[in-house]
């Protein structure tokens, strides 16, 4: 099963939008998904054989990968604590 999500807020423990616990600002974004890189001419002639999945020809799409979600501090030390929250739609 695979399960899409995107990310929309963050909370830190005490319900403080878009700050970590220190009140350091946080960006939280989500990135489509993106497969695997494709691989160069010589990565190419290993795998002849048997091509691993989201190899060149393989006819998965690009939007069948599901999303990662980023969430960034500012801070050295930005951190989340029990009963911080990530909304997702």
């Amino acid at each position: 099963m695979r399960v899409m999500a995107k990310i929309v807020s963050v909370q830190n423990s005490a319900g403080q939008q878009s700050v970590d616990e220190q009140w350091h600002p946080l960006r939280a974004s989500t990135i489509p998904g993106k497969g695997p890189k494709q691989r160069k001419f010589g990565g190419n002639i290993g795998g002849i054989a048997g091509a691993p999945s989201g190899s060149p020809g393989d006819t998965q799409k690009s939007e069948d990968y599901p999303p990662s979600i980023r969430v960034a501090g500012e801070g050295s030390d930005s951190s989340l604590g029990i009963g911080s929250t990530l909304g997702l739609l």
